[in-house]
């Protein structure tokens, strides 16, 4: 099981334990880069692929739950 597996397993069976560090992870490996921002606390990721945007909360560690979802729909393509 490669890195990306085993942190993929993790937002699924843990997705209330989860650093935004990993979620950066997954979105490079995804695909996303990280766009220009002076947001503070916020820091958005755009794939070019197909233009999908996810904005990402540096401020919480961990992460929200509702965030783990929301990449996870992604790598599933329900978004």
């Amino acid at each position: 099981m490669t890195k990306k597996d085993k942190l993929i397993k993790k937002m699924k069976t843990s997705p209330n334990n989860i650093s935004p560090d990993e979620i950066e992870k997954v979105l490079e490996w995804e695909g996303f880069e990280r766009r220009k921002s002076n947001a503070g606390s916020h820091q958005v990721f755009k794939r070019k692929s197909d233009g999908k945007v996810f904005n990402l909360v540096l401020a919480r560690n961990p992460v929200r739950k509702y965030q783990v979802e929301d990449l996870l729909k992604i790598l599933d393509g329900e978004d």
